[in-house]
């Protein structure tokens, strides 16, 4: 059983060290809250496999409060491009057209020098962009 199910270790890993606040403009535990649909990303500490990081989908209306370390947001490819295109929206004047062809020819030219996944890429592009922005 793949308890990592579609994502890569690298990439879930990666989502923990950065500490992703799901709703950003939110503020306080509103920025952190997961809702269905959500993937979230666990390191077990129960036998046969403390220390194994799972990966689960939200599939029932129920409240998941990100706590970092312990608990956190393992975001979709999609919902990474489309923080990554608010990202970059805030800081150009094109169109939406336009923006989405700056992201399209941003994540060509690393995956193109990388054998990262598409969410690898996409997470440092939108880390790198959103911490621009500030």
């Amino acid at each position: 059983m793949n308890t990592l199910g579609r994502f890569n270790a690298a990439f879930v890993e990666a989502c923990r060290v950065a500490r992703l606040r799901r709703w950003p403009e939110r503020l306080g535990q509103d920025a952190l809250r997961l809702e269905r649909g959500d993937f979230y990303g666990w390191r077990d500490t129960v036998p046969p496999a403390p220390g194994t990081v799972r990966v689960t989908l939200i599939g029932e209306p129920r409240p998941v409060v990100i706590a970092h370390d312990r608990v956190w947001w393992v975001p979709q490819l999609d919902q990474l491009l489309e923080r990554l295109e608010g990202a970059i929206s805030r800081r150009t004047s094109g169109s939406p057209a336009h923006v989405r062809e700056l992201i399209a020819r941003m994540l060509a030219e690393r995956l193109r020098a990388t054998d990262r996944s598409w969410e690898e890429v996409a997470l440092e592009l939108m880390i790198e962009q959103e911490t621009a922005g500030r």
